[in-house]
């Protein structure tokens, strides 16, 4: 029991904040995963809010986007999901329609957790996938 209570507080100050800041936000590569789901494509991926900067996380969630396309909270692809510390899963489709009939295309997609405390959104670093589709004529 004393081992415990020792290993806890040495661990605490690796996850707790010392002054106001954005969120800190990691996203678990390892969980990230891409399925077919019919003419979309079925992602999910596992998002941890380590620390609330010393403030209540009031939103939280991931902002995907393809080239072009702005990936913050402001004007991105953003799907929430609750608020507060910990992990948490997004589970989403692209839709993949847009490619065309009878043609191959790849598109390179960005994703990234975020949290959103007073003093301003936090980020993961981002990841990247590149989704490849073939339609054919029916």
């Amino acid at each position: 029991m004393k081992l415990t209570i020792i290993l806890l507080m040495m661990l605490l100050p690796l996850v707790s904040c010392d002054k106001k800041e954005p969120p800190a936000v990691s996203i678990d590569r390892q969980t990230t995963k891409i399925e077919p789901a019919g003419g979309n494509a079925e992602v999910s991926v596992r998002v941890t809010v380590a620390c609330d900067g010393n403030d209540f996380v009031h939103s939280r969630g991931i902002i995907y986007s393809r080239p072009g396309e702005e990936r913050t909270v402001e004007k991105g692809n953003m799907i929430e999901s609750g608020a507060g510390t910990g992990s948490f899963t997004v589970t989403f489709e692209v839709n993949r329609t847009w490619w065309g009939i009878g043609e191959e295309k790849t598109m390179k997609y960005w994703i990234r957790g975020f949290a959103i405390n007073s003093q301003g959104p936090g980020y993961s670093e981002e990841e990247t996938w590149v989704e490849t589709a073939t339609w054919n004529t029916p």
